[in-house]
Parts: C-alpha cells; sequence; structure tokens
C-alpha cells in the first residue's frame, strides 16, 4: 500500500544525543528552533533512520551514521513512531545495534492488530512509496548540501508513470502481492520495472568502463592487459633471438670439433732435443774435443741425490740441537757430557740455524719449479749412444745448463718443436669447444621456455580480446542510457524548471524568475555529464551559473529546484519533508517569506513539512504573522554524539 504519511508522535528512547523524548507534531508545518548541540540534525536523522533504516560502513567517519548516531554508552539505539496513513493508524518500532544483524523492526497495523512482514523494503517506501534514494535525496534537505543534486530524470518517469496509471510504485505492490499473476496490474507492475534508473545503471557502466580503461594516468585493466601482452611477445622475441644464436654456436662448435680431428690426423711424434759435445775452437774441426767426449756424460739420478744431502744433513742438525735444548739439566748426554746451561744454549741456536737454513732452502725450491719441469725428462744415454757420424752430432742441439754437461760456452733455449706447436693448438681448440658447450647448455631449456611464453602469448591475447569486447558493449549500453535518458530529460525538464521557477520567485520576493539546467561535462574522461543550474540576471537578462549568486541566494536556488522534483515526484504529499537549517544563510525578509510559501505548500499538496533551524526569531515571526504551523520544542541536552 501508499498514502499520504503523517507522523503523529515522535519517541526517542536514546539516538544521539537525545534520550527518552517525547514530541507531539502535528500535520502541516512543525517549526523547531533551538541552539547548537540541542539535538535539531539528530532528530531529522531519528526520523529518517525510522523510515528508511541507517546506513554504516562509509569510508569516511561521517558518512557511517550507525556509528555516529550511536550511544556512546550504550550498544543500541532507537525508538517508536505512531504513524497515520490515509486514516490508518501504524506503529513503527525500530531498535539499531552495532550490525545491520542486530537491528530489530517490528510494524503494527493497529486498527487491525496485525504485524506486517516487510522483507526487504523500507517501512517509509511501503507507507508512501517514496524510496530511501528519492527520501534522502528529495525529501530530507539540508542546508550545506543543498548544492549536491543532480536530477534524475528516469526517476521522475517513474513516479509519472505509477501517477498516470493512479498506481503506487512496482517495488511496494511487489512486497504486498508477492505472488500476484503476470496480468493485469502485474503487467503494469512489469511495465513500471521496465523503467529502469537510468542514473544508477550509467554511474555503474562508468565505473565499470574506468574500471576497464583507467582514471588519469592510472592504467585499467584493459590497459594492463596491454602491457602484459607486450612484455611476453618482447619475451617472445628475445627468445628466438637467444634460438637463433644457439644455432650459431652449434654451428661454431661443430667447426671446432672439426678443426680436432683434422689436427688429430696430423699428430706429429714428440722430438727431444739431445745436446752435442763441446766443439773446438777451431773452425776447421771436424768432430768434438777428445777430452770432452772422453769424460763421462753426467745424467740420471746423481744431481737429485747429492741435491738431497744438504737437507737431510739440516734436518740431523735440527734434531741434535732440539735434543740438547730439551734435554734434562744434570743428567749425562749420550756422549758422556752433562746436561747444563750452555748445552742448551749450543742446542738452541743449532736449531734455530738448521731450521732457518731449511726453510730457505724449501723457499729455494718452491721459487725454482717451472711448469714445464713437471713433465718427465728423456733418457739422453740411449740417445748420445745412438750410431751416427761426428757431424752429424755436431749438427745436435746442445744441451741445456740445467742437465748438469759442462760446455765451453752458453747454451741457447732450443726453438718450439712442431710438438709444441700442435700441443697449444689443440689446447686452443679444446678450450674453445668447452666454452662453446656451456653457452649451448646454458639455452638447453629453450623450448620449454619458448612452449611457456606461448601459452601466456595466447591467454592474454584471449583475456585482451575478451575485455574489449566487453568494453564495446559498455561503451554501447552507456550511449544507449544517454539517449534514453536526454529523451526523459529534454521530455521532464521544462515542467519541472516551469515549477522551480515559481518557487524561487515566491522565496526571492520576485527577485529572479527563471531557471535553467545545462549540461556540463563531470570532470572525468567519459561522456557522462553534469546539470549545471543556472539564474537569469534581471539586470542584463543573461544566464549565468548559479554560483556567482550570494550563498544565501544559491540555496534558495537549490532548495527551489529540489522541491520542484519532489512536487512533480510526489504530486500528493504522501512523503513527509524535513528541512535541517535550510534558512540559517536567508535574510530576514527571506525567512518570512519562506515561511509563508512552506505554510502554503504543505497546505497545497496537504504535507507534513519538518522545519529544523536555529534562529529563534523564527518562532516568534511565526507567530506574528499568524501562521498555522506547530512549535516543537528540545531541552539542551549534555556532551553526547550528534
Amino acid at each position: 500500500m501508499s498514502g499520504r504519511l503523517t507522523i503523529t508522535q515522535i519517541k526517542v528512547q536514546a539516538f544521539g544525543c537525545l534520550r527518552n523524548r517525547i514530541l507531539q507534531p502535528g500535520p502541516g508545518l512543525n517549526l523547531l528552533c533551538a541552539g547548537n548541540e540541542a539535538g535539531k540534525t539528530t532528530l531529522a536523522q531519528f526520523i529518517a533512520a525510522m523510515l528508511y533504516g541507517l546506513t554504516g560502513g562509509g569510508r569516511k567517519a561521517e558518512d557511517n551514521l550507525r556509528r555516529l548516531y550511536m550511544p556512546w554508552s550504550e550498544a543500541c539505539c532507537g525508538g517508536e513512531l505512531e504513524l497515520l496513513c490515509d486514516g490508518q493508524r501504524w506503529r513503527l518500532e525500530r531498535q539499531f545495534g552495532l550490525t545491520r544483524a542486530a537491528d530489530r523492526l517490528r510494524l503494527q497495523d493497529l486498527d487491525h492488530g496485525l504485524d506486517i512482514a516487510l522483507g526487504q523494503i523500507e517501512p517509509g517506501e511501503y507507507l508512501s512509496g517514496l524510496g530511501p534514494a528519492a527520501f534522502r535525496s528529495l525529501a530530507m534537505l539540508q542546508g550545506q548540501q543543498l548544492a549536491d543534486f543532480q536530477p534524475d530524470w528516469s526517476e521522475l518517469a517513474r513516479w509519472d508513470a505509477a501517477k498516470n496509471r493512479g498506481a503506487e510504485p512496482a517495488a511496494v505492490r511487489s512486497a504486498e502481492r508477492p505472488t500476484e499473476a503476470p496480468c493485469g496490474p502485474a503487467a503494469a507492475a512489469a511495465e513500471e520495472e521496465s523503467l529502469a534508473d537510468y542514473a544508477a545503471v550509467s554511474r555503474q557502466l562508468t565505473a565499470e568502463l574506468n574500471r576497464l580503461d583507467g582514471v588519469g594516468r592510472r592504467g585499467g585493466a584493459l590497459a594492463q592487459t596491454q602491457a602484459a601482452l607486450a612484455q611476453t611477445e618482447l619475451q617472445l622475441q628475445a627468445l628466438q633471438q637467444q634460438r637463433q644464436q644457439q644455432v650459431a654456436l652449434e654451428q661454431r662448435q661443430q667447426a671446432v670439433y672439426a678443426q680436432l680431428a683434422a689436427l688429430d690426423e696430423q699428430k706429429p711424434q714428440p722430438e727431444v732435443a739431445v745436446p752435442a759435445a763441446f766443439e773446438p775452437e777451431s773452425a776447421g774441426s771436424a768432430g768434438p774435443d777428445p777430452q770432452i767426449a772422453a769424460q763421462p756424460l753426467t745424467t740420471g739420478p746423481a744431481p737429485r741425490a747429492r741435491a738431497w744431502v744438504f737437507p737431510v744433513i739440516l734436518t740431523l742438525v735440527l734434531a741434535a740441537g732440539l735434543t740438547l735444548t730439551f734435554w734434562p739439566a744434570g743428567t749425562r748426554l749420550p756422549g758422556g757430557l752433562e746436561a747444563d746451561l750452555h748445552t742448551a744454549a749450543w742446542g738452541r741456536g743449532a736449531a734455530l740455524t738448521a731450521g732457518l737454513l731449511l726453510l730457505l732452502w724449501l723457499l729455494y725450491l718452491l721459487l725454482r719449479r717451472r711448469p714445464g719441469q713437471s713433465q718427465p725428462q728423456p733418457d739422453l744415454t740411449d740417445i748420445m749412444e745412438q750410431p751416427g757420424t761426428a757431424s752429424a752430432r755436431s749438427a745436435e742441439p746442445a744441451l741445456p745448463d740445467a742437465m748438469g754437461i759442462r760446455q765451453g760456452r752458453p747454451s741457447e733455449q732450443p726453438a718450439a718443436t712442431a710438438w709444441d706447436t700442435w700441443q697449444a693448438q689443440r689446447d686452443r681448440l679444446l678450450l674453445a669447444a668447452g666454452q662453446l658447450d656451456r653457452q649451448r647448455q646454458d639455452g638447453a631449456d629453450w623450448p620449454q621456455r619458448f612452449q611457456q611464453l606461448r601459452q601466456r602469448q595466447q591467454v592474454l591475447s584471449a583475456e585482451l580480446a575478451a575485455r574489449q569486447y566487453r568494453r564495446d558493449l559498455l561503451q554501447l549500453a552507456q550511449t544507449c542510457l544517454q539517449q534514453a535518458e536526454s529523451q526523459r530529460r529534454s521530455q521532464f525538464q521544462p515542467q519541472v524548471l516551469e515549477l522551480a521557477q515559481s518557487y524561487l520567485q515566491d522565496l526571492t520576493l520576485g527577485r529572479y524568475a527563471r531557471l535553467a539546467l545545462s549540461r556540463q561535462p563531470a570532470g572525468t574522461r567519459r561522456a557522462a555529464l553534469k546539470e549545471q543550474l543556472e539564474f537569469l540576471a534581471p539586470e542584463n537578462q543573461a544566464l549565468y551559473p548559479v554560483y556567482y549568486l550570494s550563498q544565501g541566494t544559491r540555496q534558495q536556488s537549490w532548495l527551489a529546484l529540489r522541491l520542484a522534483a519532489l512536487s512533480f515526484s510526489d504530486p500528493e504529499g504522501y512523503s513527509p519533508l524535513l528541512l535541517d537549517d535550510v534558512l540559517q544563510s536567508f535574510d530576514e525578509d527571506r525567512q518570512d517569506a519562506c515561511l509563508i510559501w512552506l505554510t502554503e505548500l504543505a497546505g497545497r499538496f496537504e504535507r507534513q513539512i519538518f522545519c529544523f533551524d536555529s534562529p529563534s526569531r523564527l518562532a516568534d515571526r511565526a507567530g506574528d504573522l499568524q501562521l498555522p504551523l506547530t512549535l516543537l520544542t528540545l531541552t539542551q541536552p549534555g556532551a553526547q554524539p550528534g
């Protein structure tokens, strides 16, 4: 059902700063004048919460009404409302907890003694037909938020359709008759439900498009997918280049192995440099010097045997010195001597000297070693005993001095042989082959990586195509919605503006008599437009935005537009009207004009109006003007929320 809703009694148990308050409002205009922190805004929010619930969970603390108006010392708040809807009495009991699950609601039909199960519908919407969003936008006006308003032409279209059929909105009928067949009134309800909330749907579409395309410099999901796909394609290109490098490495490795095989086929025999005997001083001599040739050639282990005599002697001296040093004093030594301080001193000296010489010898051996000396030297005795002429022996290179051969003049180092050249080339080829093999093994997982990147590319390509398709559909839907909104705007805007202009003329005492609405960009990349309210300047008959006006006149312009939209949406006055600190910026003359105008508005539409304001002179002026209204009073509370 829906009818003209009137509040006959307000009982506040606990809500914000209000405790145990009972007020008896009357029909028509109800005026409440009180100072700061008296609870005017709290009372307005209490009426709205009882009819349409408390919001919670906003990002800002001031948007969380459930937390804002919860008493500090209690975990619940609420109260009762006595209502009259088309002559039928109702009682609404409601308690709000810290969460929505803790809320309690009871709506009683006092005439029939029935409790009404509302489901998801709020009591205010069930009784008056005005939804929560429309009520907070059109029927609950606060002075500082009057300019925060955009006409919802689709909402006006729904109300116009319901008004023409003489029926309430479909949401209320569906709660009252949920099992009705799809014919007759249900068909009309379905037709009304087809008039969607274009503003809300457009906001959802804009939010989804912004999520896909991003806002400002922030990239959306579509840009992120494109970036991921581009990065994957770059990785694929780099991997393909790496594969080409792998092929080149394999070819180079095969070439190196071919060179090694060819080099192994050309392997020379190892050559040994054989020393020749010392040649005579005369150039005409054809053979070696008989005296030198007669000397035995000293080779083999003899030089190494003499080389180890010196360290053995040093080791024995070191052992004897250590024995003398640590032999107990007063005992006899093996040679018949008596151990004393002198023998210990001699032992220490001998041990230190022998140890130092031994260390120097070891250091000499370490510095004397060369990489080539670790290889075994060929047996030169057999080479020298091979048959050959003296001229052939004289042509052989001389033995180096390191072999212990005494020669009459210094010998030169032998030149590099074919074996050394072959060995060096082979080492270089083996080193190159090893490096190429390691580089080739680094890219051995190329097939797996290529397959993974290829699969990722396919997934990202499909995801990008799906998101682009969704973006195109959303843009098409938004375009259709904008066209439908433009049609409804052109249909209902003249009627609303005509009513708003008459209201503004009454509020400004005839100073301003014309308003206009123009579409302006909303400040985003989307095509969403914002309604800008303009006024006609009487000086030059030109239109200007209302922000050129003073604060009071600007609020009067927005008040006229909002009440015009409310009068068009709810011409029967089904829902109460709450005005909180709306007259605060008005001068005295326009305050009087506004009181008179609100009284006439309440009588014309039979609407109950609550006006909460601070100036105490309003109550006196209402008495002086003898206006038919009800004065409400509140006592000054202590420091409490609200």
